[in-house]
């Protein structure tokens, strides 16, 4: 987002220049960095080429979210036929795939015969080798000409005497899912899978290549005082006019809605914001924060309205006292505070699970005399790498426990359940959850690990608990490049760029176990994916109960796609922003403003820090204390220094930002 701030009364009189000043504050978007800079919902995107936002092409309707285990089967034979059904309000597409989950799979050349909307029919036919991501999501070509707006019917049929099988999620409604034991004269909707104790929908998905109806764009709070001030000392002021340009392509059957509010908080209150408005309506003048959104909508599922760039003009009034900076910001430390666009639910401080995992594992223990933040992480990846003396094994009870860092411990000290790589890292993320340190999960090529958020560095830094299978090494690793850890999207891109100099395994033993390894390991990065959550210690659903005994099939999971990485048809949450990913979850904004009286600050605080406790401030030579997030900074001629952080309800710190003024 360009700025730029035009003064409008340089032809004013000198009365008029006492009372009062006016300023035009022009903010521009012009490119994808400066439109990626707010947040959206999965169905905008914005072309890196041309710099235009627009709606993402492919639609994935499904009726359930695959949270069943592998465990939650229907079997497709000659005889007992199934059922699915999709809603399509808009069928117009270039092509269309029925994607199904096929858990159990016949030999090679046996077909899948399937009928659609009584129309045509069309034949799958098992290939003799499947590639890694197709091993159970099976894509079938549609003819889109015999769909129809309405509700579109699938039916399932083996030929020949082979069986295959599919899965099935609970879920009374939408009721799409049926199956005929009597190869269709008769249907049921409500006895469906093993010993006919399922009433849900299977796992079918349906990939239309069409635009979704719409999908809408949000930027972040805008501070026009402090904007209208240049120096970042923020003034009092009032709003005058604004004016809106948007500059679209006019395409037929498509429109994009624009709307603002404003508020007199830096963030939003029901008591201090106003509602959304359109920008046809008259605009208050009290207020000193203004955020937009544009909603972008198509009633032709083939086109899409494409939005090149958004101009905003604020006139604001100034006291003329209050224009005239006394003091300037001289040094500051403030990272920019990133956002994303999805909501990650962490696990709260209060959980009760939480506490008894800390204290039933000794976590304290864990991480006593870690000699730094990042080697607390590790030291907590090493032990829970060294909680199984059999991984890989189904245990005594033939069981693969879910995402329950209590219950996988409990069975692994049995040996009685299942350990692999997800159990590794789930473990490892909720042992830093419950002690307060930020972690979370994520999916890669065949393969689980996670990432964590480093004071120390400032970074989300991946971290593989469960990737030495060996049970004599046990190594758990990081990659560096130049010494520094680096994130899953890092490794990713150095794979897709190949691009390797500089690129290690830490710490030391981990980089023996593994030193012939760099490369070939840095392959299962070719694709991933973040669990929106850390917090099932509190509740398992939603997810996947058995993640890792099948293809992954949770539609949860927030996918990475680029230009070398395009999105798999059968999952619907896909985003190229980076901040989606790479979000900054500590980091304290410190915003000032000029108050009535000429020797006081008033600062506002704000973090995204999960489980907040409260922010300290450092003024001066002074003690730290605890504020609120609104408070007065008293000044002295000469030079102030103002130092912030913030603590979790465990007692762990954010960074210090900080930054210095000059009165004179």
């Amino acid at each position: 987002m360009k700025v730029h701030v035009i003064d409008l009364s340089p032809d004013a009189t000198e009365q008029d220049l006492q009372e009062a000043c006016s300023k035009t504050i022009q903010l521009c978007y012009k490119d994808d960095t400066d439109f990626n800079k707010n947040t959206y919902d999965l169905n905008i995107d914005v072309d890196t080429s041309s710099n235009h936002v627009h709606l993402v092409k492919g639609v994935t309707y499904t009726d359930e979210m695959g949270n069943c285990t592998n465990r939650d089967i229907e079997t497709i034979t000659q005889t007992q036929w199934i059922r699915k059904e999709f809603w399509i309000d808009q069928p117009a597409a270039d092509n269309a795939e029925l994607l199904v989950y096929i858990k159990n799979k016949p030999n090679a050349g046996n077909r899948l015969r399937i009928t659609v909307n009584d129309q045509k029919t069309v034949i799958f036919e098992e290939v003799e080798v499947r590639e890694y991501w197709n091993d159970c999501w099976t894509s079938i070509p549609i003819p889109v000409d015999i769909l129809h707006a309405g509700l579109n019917t699938f039916i399932l049929q083996a030929e020949g005497d082979e069986s295959w099988e599919v899965l099935i999620e609970q879920s009374r409604l939408p009721n799409h899912s049926a199956k005929s034991r009597d190869a269709g004269r008769n249907w049921d909707d409500e006895h469906l899978g093993v010993n006919d104790a399922c009433d849900g929908e299977y796992m079918i998905r349906l990939k239309m290549d069409q635009y979704p109806p719409r999908g809408t764009m949000q930027s972040g709070v805008i501070d026009i005082g402090q904007l209208a001030a240049l120096d970042g000392i923020a003034v009092p002021c009032s709003l005058n006019q604004l004016e809106f340009n948007l500059g679209t392509e006019t395409i037929p059957n498509t429109k994009v809605d624009f709307e603002y509010r404003l508020g007199s908080t830096s963030e939003y209150g029901l008591e201090t914001w106003t509602d959304w408005t359109p920008t046809t309506d008259s605009t208050p003048n009290r207020f000193r924060y203004l955020q937009w959104k544009m909603v972008l909508s198509t009633d032709d599922p083939l086109i899409t309205p494409y939005v090149k760039e958004l101009e905003i003009g604020v006139d604001v009034h100034i006291p003329e006292q209050m224009d005239q900076p006394k003091l300037e910001i001289i040094q500051q430390r403030m990272p920019e505070q990133v956002r994303s666009s999805h909501h990650f639910s962490y696990l709260s401080s209060d959980a009760k699970r939480a506490q008894i995992f800390r204290e039933r594992w000794k976590l304290d223990d864990v991480i006593a005399g870690a000699t730094s933040e990042f080697d607390q992480f590790v030291r907590l990846s090493e032990w829970a790498r060294h909680q199984w003396e059999n991984g890989w094994d189904m245990g005594a009870i033939d069981f693969c426990p879910p995402w329950d860092g209590l219950l996988i411990l409990e069975l692994a000290s049995r040996q009685l359940g299942l350990g692999m790589c997800t159990h590794y890292s789930t473990v490892f993320v909720h042992a830093c959850a419950s002690l307060g340190l930020i972690a979370r999960t994520l999916v890669i090529r065949c393969h689980c690990v996670a990432e964590v958020w480093s004071e120390e560095h400032d970074k989300w830094i991946m971290i593989d608990t469960g990737g030495d299978s060996n049970d004599q090494t046990k190594a758990t690793y990081y990659y560096v490049k130049n010494g520094v850890p680096m994130s899953t999207l890092e490794i990713h891109n150095a794979w897709i760029n190949q691009d390797f100099d500089g690129v290690g395994i830490q710490p030391e033993h981990a980089a023996k176990r593994f030193e012939n390894d760099i490369t070939s390991r840095a392959q299962l990065f070719e694709r991933f994916c973040i669990h929106l959550r850390n917090d099932e210690l509190r509740t398992l659903s939603p997810g996947e109960p058995e993640h890792g005994l099948g293809s992954y099939h949770y539609d949860g999971y927030l996918w990475w796609k680029d230009a070398q990485t395009p999105p798999h048809p059968w999952f619907s949450k896909h985003s190229s922003r980076e901040g989606d990913f790479y979000w900054t979850p500590n980091h304290v904004e410190i915003r000032l403003s000029r108050s009535n009286h000429p020797e006081i600050l008033d600062v506002d605080l704000s973090t995204q820090m999960p489980n907040i406790g409260d922010y300290l401030a450092k003024m001066g030579d002074n003690d730290w204390i605890s504020v609120p997030n609104r408070f007065s900074w008293k000044l002295r001629r000469g030079e102030n220094q103002l130092r912030v952080k913030a603590t979790n309800k465990f007692g762990w710190e954010s960074k210090e930002n900080h930054l210095i003024t000059k009165s004179y």
